[in-house]
């Protein structure tokens, strides 16, 4: 299990249904545009809004797994050195 805040221990699996949910809507969306459909203004902010969302915490995540990943590695290389 990744911790990767204080919270709750169920919130991985509580984003991981939201985000099967936003998949399926941007399939269906998808499916339904065009390559010249026309759409409202307020259409397009709240996709590039979504996506902006999306990105920040896809950014957030990686660089915290990342950072936890490079800590405990650098962890392990401290404790192999200190043996030897």
């Amino acid at each position: 299990m990744k911790k990767l805040d204080y919270g709750k221990v169920y919130e991985g699996k509580m984003i991981k249904r939201e985000l099967l949910t936003i998949e399926k809507y941007a399939k269906n969306i998808s499916k339904l545009l065009k390559d010249d459909s026309d759409l409202p203004e307020w259409v397009n902010k709240k996709v590039f809004i979504a996506t902006d969302y999306i990105n920040s915490v896809n950014n957030y995540l990686s660089s915290k797994i990342k950072h936890r990943t490079h800590k405990k590695k650098s962890t392990k290389k401290n404790k192999t050195q200190r043996k030897k």
